[in-house]
């Protein structure tokens, strides 16, 4: 894995709070729709696996490995890496695919549109977090997919997971793009400033 350029780029990407996540994921608990099954699944798939728009839309139910928790994903340039998912998406997506068989049209995408049954489309699944995301967080906090990757990859820093770990979950080439995460998760920076800085007031 290569390491290039240690400058953070000029604008940092914007991250949810564990709490505003939080938040986003239980809109879908006590919806009365019949699209929040769905969207309970790709709001934690989104999360969980930190997968960019187009690798989600592309999860095909030949690829889901949910014993081991996982999620074969090819993402850009063809690359493909395993994708990870927590119990909470592992049952969220279990319940769905329960579900998916009476609406999905005569292909394998685990995401579809409803009611038409087609591969999920990328607009759709934009104005599903969108709004789901307007009814936890309120208009002030605009959530789109990628802010979930850019909060699962902070958090995974910011509770102590190394760079290269991070790269690899991420599908990154190298640790050029990962650097960002550092300058986006400041309770890592700030133990590991206090753990390394010499504390020159002590006698």
């Amino acid at each position: 894995m290569n390491y290039h350029n240690p400058h953070p780029p000029t604008r940092l990407p914007r991250v949810m709070s564990p709490p505003e996540v939080r938040k986003i994921l239980e809109t879908t608990d006590d919806a009365n729709d019949r699209y929040a099954p769905r969207d309970s699944a790709i709001l934690h798939t989104l999360y969980s696996t930190g997968c960019r728009s187009a690798e989600i839309c592309g999860i095909t139910i030949d690829r889901l490995d949910l014993e081991n928790s996982r999620v074969h994903i090819v993402g850009k340039y063809k690359r493909e890496r395993f994708a990870f998912l927590t119990p909470q998406a592992v049952t969220a997506i279990e319940t769905w695919i329960q579900l998916r068989r009476r609406w999905a049209g005569p292909h394998s995408y685990l995401f579809v549109n409803l009611p038409s049954g087609a591969p999920l489309a990328g607009r759709v699944l934009r104005y599903i977090v969108a709004e789901r995301g307007r009814a936890a967080l309120g208009d002030y906090f605009p959530v789109h997919p990628h802010m979930f990757r850019h909060s699962c990859a902070t958090h995974l820093v910011d509770g102590g997971a190394d760079l290269s770990d991070v790269a690899r979950i991420l599908g990154h080439a190298s640790l050029d793009s990962t650097l960002v995460y550092l300058h986006t998760a400041p309770t890592r920076l700030a133990a590991v400033h206090a753990q390394f800085l010499p504390d020159h007031t002590e006698k």
